[in-house]
């Protein structure tokens, strides 16, 4: 009801697309409405009960069908037996557009069949239309790391807070605990930690009434606000590519730079820096062959925790990096490497011929 007009007059010709995986079915065009009763029953078949059924409203013309309303329902989501107003979004699902759709739902599942099918990869969706560049895409994805970075770093910065004793009852919990699992530690207890985490998610979606999660519809920006970002001037424009560009390019040189280092330690290519490898690689050999990995463990915990209280004044390091920094990357070579002149041979013997100098001759 209440579709968007697309035509003169202030109607539309809507018609219905249902696209569930790669099965594809159409209402037919009801002319010259803006409220639409299509009253049809479709059957299609669920081969993965995470699929998402997608709904798309379009008013056909003669020249080229305009777009009117998409939905994305997930299967799992769905209400069987229970009629349920949808509000109708724009091409992107990002923000509201205008009209409603009153959809009804039978879904009927094996639970035991679509938990194992979970587990099966998925099938290939070939109407789906190719993606293509987008500015602000890949604007949005990087913002979507850089969140995901942000929080591995909140999270790294509480276990350095640990040990530098910022909270002390903290720290000695986190001792406790670190003791406790390494002495006691089993494979068991990685699926149990994983269960509580799930649990303890659970508990907090009880008490909020909502999912646990970052996301909210105050951080997608709708279509109005994106062509208001269009309309900056070029230079801004250019600025934003540019500083876009500039962050996948530190990124890729950070990890392109790590594989090379490693891979020029085993290659010999700096022999002092391999030498030192080595004798690291064969004192934790024969570390670990003579002490069981759990007490090397707790003893690198011990140190970590009391290396604070031992010495107030360290900075913190990670050993590994540090010494992977010293190894070149395969650029940092070819900016060291040494350009050869002509033969030496040839300079020497240049260098012992005795110059002739030439007589002016008088005119």
């Amino acid at each position: 009801s209440n579709l968007a007009a697309a035509d003169y007059g202030g109607t539309s010709d809507p018609f219905c697309i249902l696209e569930l995986g790669n099965s594809y079915v159409r209402t037919e065009t009801i002319y010259k409405t803006v409220n639409p009763e299509w009253n049809k029953i479709f059957f299609l078949k669920v081969k993965d009960i995470h699929a998402v059924l997608d709904v798309t409203v379009m008013d056909e013309d003669r020249t080229q069908n305009e777009f009117l309303g998409h939905l994305a329902i997930p299967l799992l989501s769905i209400k069987a037996g229970e009629e349920q107003w949808y509000a109708l979004k724009d091409k992107k699902l990002r923000s509201r557009y205008k009209g409603d759709l009153l959809l009804s739902f039978d879904l009927i599942y094996n639970p035991v069949r679509a938990s194992v099918r979970t587990f099966a990869p998925k099938e290939v969706n070939y109407l789906e239309a190719d993606e293509k560049f987008n500015r602000q895409i890949l604007t949005a994805n990087i913002g979507r790391v850089a969140g995901q970075v942000r929080t591995i770093g909140a999270f790294a910065e509480f276990i350095d807070s640990l040990f530098l004793w910022k909270n002390k009852f903290q720290t000695l919990t986190a001792f406790m605990v670190f003791v406790f699992l390494t002495l006691f530690f089993d494979i068991w207890m990685i699926f149990a930690g994983l269960l509580l985490v799930f649990f303890h998610q659970y508990y907090l979606k009880s008490i909020s009434g909502k999912q646990s999660s970052s996301y909210s519809s105050a951080d997608v920006e709708s279509d109005d606000e994106l062509e208001d970002k269009d309309k900056k001037g070029l230079r801004q424009r250019l600025q934003d590519i540019y500083n876009i560009c500039l962050t996948v390019q530190n990124v890729l040189d950070n990890i392109a730079s790590i594989g090379e280092r490693v891979k020029n330690t085993f290659n010999w290519t700096i022999p002092f820096q391999s030498c030192v490898a080595i004798t690291a690689l064969t004192v934790a050999m024969v570390v670990t062959y003579l002490i069981p990995l759990r007490y090397l463990v707790l003893l690198w915990g011990i140190n970590k925790f009391t290396k604070r209280l031992r010495k107030p004044n360290f900075i913190p390091n990670n050993e590994l990096l540090n010494f992977l920094s010293r190894v070149p990357s395969d650029t940092e070579l070819l900016q060291r490497s040494v350009i050869e002149g002509q033969d030496r041979s040839h300079a020497a013997a240049m260098r012992k011929a005795p110059i002739k100098h030439k007589k002016k001759k008088r005119a």
